[in-house]
């Protein structure tokens, strides 16, 4: 069985953030849903995953 040892709530929001933006959220919808008063609190909990980054960077130099 697996463990999740990093299961704590702060660990639960940036995986939430995350999420969110990868699965198409605005910036500002998932600043709504994590009760942010501040935009520029929303960006430190998002964590865009390796193979995401490849793909942006992909279309931004081209492949």
């Amino acid at each position: 069985m697996a463990t999740l040892n990093r299961a704590t709530p702060h660990w639960l929001r940036h995986t939430f953030g995350t999420h969110a933006l990868e699965h198409g959220a605005a910036l500002e919808v998932a600043q709504k849903l994590m009760a942010h008063a501040s935009i520029a609190t929303t960006p430190k909990y998002l964590h865009p995953e390796k193979r995401r980054r490849a793909a942006d960077m992909d279309k931004v130099f081209g492949s």
